[in-house]
């Protein structure tokens, strides 16, 4: 897309190639790619985001934690489950490790491989992850709020497919 290219050129000579603002900026423009459905795009910039974090970051760093979880999210839309499944660990295991265990980006992680074992059709583990990221976030966020809403409507549709998958 031209504005994203044109966002790009400017910060890629301005700043050294291993600068984390620049990690930054590859995540957001992988970002955008998501949001139009540019998947391969997207982990593209992901990919270059991650590089970064990786060599700038500690290792249990909740940014190297959003990249995994970034990468595991368009891989799991390009139809790779197991680069999705390999990099939501990967998110999952450093945002135990990092943050409080009733961190809403904990509860991310499991909604995120919720999402892939689902799409590939495995109720009970997908249904395990939903139910943990829901009790994760009725500690963490008010009870009205969107996000809570929105892992329950998922855990009932997982609890809709298992209860006819039987």
């Amino acid at each position: 897309h031209p504005i994203i290219r044109r966002w790009r050129r400017p910060t890629t000579t301005a700043l050294p190639a291993n600068h984390i603002d620049l990690a930054h900026s590859y995540n957001n423009i992988g970002g955008a790619y998501h949001y139009m459905a540019e998947y391969s795009q997207a982990l593209t910039f992901y990919e270059s985001a991650l590089e970064i974090y990786q060599t700038s970051l500690l290792p249990n760093h909740p940014a190297l934690a959003t990249a995994y979880d970034n990468m595991s999210t368009v891989c799991d839309h390009l139809g790779d489950p197991t680069k999705a499944l390999s990099f939501g660990d990967k998110a999952l295991q450093i945002r135990q490790k990092a943050l409080p265990p009733h961190h809403p980006e904990l509860a991310a992680s499991h909604n995120n491989l919720a999402w892939v074992y689902y799409n590939m059709q495995q109720y009970p583990k997908a249904l395990s992850h939903f139910q943990l990221a829901l009790d994760i976030l009725e500690h963490a966020l008010p009870a009205d709020h969107s996000y809570l809403a929105n892992v329950k409507d998922s855990l009932a549709k997982c609890n809709e497919q298992t209860s006819t998958s039987t």
